[in-house]
């Protein structure tokens, strides 16, 4: 259902069938849903939904365990607002686990800050920090 209502000229029907399923118990969001919900705030721009439907796939942990969920998110930063610095770490770490299959951690950001420094790229060094 949810999946139509993105695809239909009333995008909100959507959004309040997502709301109705949360508010019932036993009911949760898999994948397919999260990705027809994104799919949606990209289409028609709702960068409102698309921080609240963020927050609820970071809460449940699928941030860092699904590819493609990671991947859409991504597109739907870059589509629909001018990625900040708040959007700038998601963005890094989807990329690398979506390329390398990995998150960084504190520890890889200041090896790579610390290698940009040693090749002399005192620019790109200066933007991680």
């Amino acid at each position: 259902m949810i999946g139509y209502a993105k695809h239909s000229d009333d995008p909100h029907r959507a959004f309040l069938l997502y709301k109705k399923m949360q508010d019932n118990d036993g009911i949760h969001a898999n994948a397919q849903l999260y990705l027809a919900l994104i799919k949606a705030c990209t289409k028609w721009k709702y960068v409102e939904k698309g921080h609240e439907i963020y927050g609820d796939i970071s809460r449940c942990g699928m941030l860092d365990s699904n590819v493609y969920v990671s991947s859409a998110l991504v597109t739907m930063f870059v589509k629909c607002v001018d990625v900040s610095s708040k959007h700038e770490k998601f963005l890094t770490s989807a990329t690398f686990s979506i390329n390398y299959g990995f998150v960084p951690t504190p520890e890889d950001y200041a090896c790579m800050i610390d290698l940009l420094g040693h090749a002399g790229h005192i620019e790109k060094r200066q933007s991680k920090l």
